[in-house]
């Protein structure tokens, strides 16, 4: 079932982001996970990256903190680089 609402929901950005690109124009997408007590990233950031990676407007970049640099704040991602987090 989630997989089918995270499918139908990328699937409806994709659409509504792209209809207003010029054709050199891509998208930056920074995906960011990491271990969280509640959250299957294992599971869920595959399926997001390969959604996004079958539109070629998108360029994708994963970004995986750790616990340790979650803790010590040394997980610090350049948002600035991106359209889409």
């Amino acid at each position: 079932m989630y997989k089918n609402l995270l499918f139908s929901s990328l699937l409806s950005f994709a659409s509504l982001a792209t209809s207003t690109l010029q054709a050199a124009d891509k998208i930056k997408v920074l995906i960011v996970d990491g271990p969280q007590k509640y959250h299957e990233h294992e599971k869920t950031t595959p399926l997001m990256k390969e959604i996004f990676e079958q539109i070629p407007h998108f360029e994708v970049v994963l970004s995986r903190s750790t616990p340790e640099s979650c803790k010590d704040g040394s997980y610090q991602p350049d948002f600035s680089s991106y359209d889409v987090i």
